[in-house]
């Protein structure tokens, strides 16, 4: 499955679970809000994963041999967040996947909105406020699909009370 619930997080119940939880919510005009990670990706149950079986061996920033993750991920110091290896913001196809994974949220789970976690080491390599270690690539990345879909747009006139 390209985009999926986290399997520690009720991925192994199912996409439908996630979809009636939110519709239960709404029933009780309760909004969700959805906290999302997009400054890494985990190798452990990630597709994308050396997806295409390249990737490059190199050493990691404590001078360890590593296995970086394929082309969709930085083969240099920038991959690293500290939590996970980072995608390669300026490669089209990270920028549309994740554009099309908050869609997904937005529209076909009908999540009302996006918490985007440490949004920092999306734009900033190390996430400070040094400009030398800007990801220019990573500025904007999860900004241009952010727009919320009109319930009209999802298929139901029902929307969870303001």
């Amino acid at each position: 499955m390209p985009y999926a619930v986290e399997s520690a997080y009720a991925g192994a119940i199912g996409p439908d679970a996630l979809k009636a939880f939110v519709q239960a919510a709404h029933d009780l005009g309760i909004a969700v809000i959805l906290d999302v990670v997009y400054n890494h990706f985990g190798w452990q149950d990630l597709a994308l994963w050396q997806y295409d079986g390249w990737y490059q061996t190199g050493v990691d920033r404590d001078g360890q041999p590593k296995d970086f993750g394929g082309i969709y991920f930085y083969q240099d110091g920038r991959y690293w967040t500290g939590y996970g290896d980072r995608p390669d913001y300026g490669r089209p196809e990270v920028r549309d996947y994740i554009a099309g994974n908050m869609r997904m949220w937005l529209q076909d789970y009908r999540i009302d909105g996006l918490r985007l976690d440490a949004t920092s080491l999306i734009r900033n390599v190390y996430g400070d406020d040094n400009q030398a270690n800007d990801l220019p690539d990573g500025r904007g990345c999860c900004g241009a699909s952010t727009k919320r879909p009109t319930p009209a747009s999802r298929g139901s006139s029902s929307s969870p009370k303001t």
